[in-house]
């Protein structure tokens, strides 16, 4: 214990080990533990607790890993939230209610983006009565976005249950290779923009799930063109005509 708050203190100085740089006068065996994290992160996720030990941002707190991975630096910039910190700042959350990451994933609200309307028990979309369950994919709207995303990505099947979608991601989406991690992030991207949805569109018109199904397509292009070096293959070639990502993300 007394090792961890020194590591803590003097080595990560407060800052959470998935977001720490490589210093050059780092001693070797600190270095070697920092260069296994991307391993480590693939099977590791951190329990809330009481969010005062867990950073927003980097720890990976949610079933889709961290915040900061499956956000663009606007929408980041767009929350206002600062980079070290801890959930309890950001999330409000009572212990004696949530009994898993799903509930806290439902309890989610920044305290930054908080509005008149956030309680408003019914969905904008449908005027149902809105839960997380209702809004990932019960909701018509939101399903015909989600079932849209898994025929893109090749998966004919009918949409299932948040928790069911949830953990199907979770054990079919692992690894890191390219297909794996695009398809990731059309999973963390779908949830965030059905979600951002419902704050824009109070004072909007609905724009048609088509519509939204198309930008959020073209969000994934954007940011996976950012890519490099990803292996190049006739696979991977095929994947990025059908996605209409830019081939100069192939390795050369």
């Amino acid at each position: 214990m007394l090792w961890i708050k020194w590591v803590d203190s003097v080595r990560l100085r407060h800052e959470s080990v998935w977001a720490y740089k490589k210093r050059d006068h780092d001693p070797c065996d600190w270095k070697k533990l920092l260069m296994v994290r991307p391993i480590l992160y693939e099977f590791f996720r951190v329990e809330p607790g009481n969010g005062r030990d867990v950073f927003f941002w980097n720890d990976p707190w949610i079933l889709v890993g961290s915040a900061w991975n499956w956000l663009t630096p606007n929408e980041r910039s767009y929350l206002q939230i600062e980079a070290n910190a801890k959930l309890s700042e950001v999330v409000s959350i009572s212990m004696s209610r949530l009994r898993s990451q799903s509930s806290l994933w439902e309890k989610i609200r920044p305290r930054a983006a908080k509005v008149e309307w956030a309680s408003e028990p019914e969905c904008f979309f449908c005027d149902q009565h809105e839960n997380r369950n209702h809004l990932f994919f019960e909701c018509r709207f939101s399903g015909q976005i989600w079932k849209l995303m898994l025929q893109k990505m090749g998966c004919y099947t009918y949409v299932k249950s948040w928790e069911e979608e949830a953990i199907w991601c979770m054990q079919s989406l692992k690894g890191k290779r390219f297909r794996q991690r695009v398809k990731q992030l059309v999973f963390t991207t779908v949830v965030y923009d059905i979600w951002q949805q419902t704050n824009r569109c109070h004072g909007e018109n609905l724009r048609p799930a088509e519509v939204v199904y198309h930008q959020v397509v073209a969000i994934i292009q954007g940011r996976v063109d950012t890519w490099r070096n990803v292996p190049k293959s006739k696979e991977n070639w095929q994947f990025c005509l059908g996605w209409g990502f830019n081939h100069r993300i192939l390795r050369s």
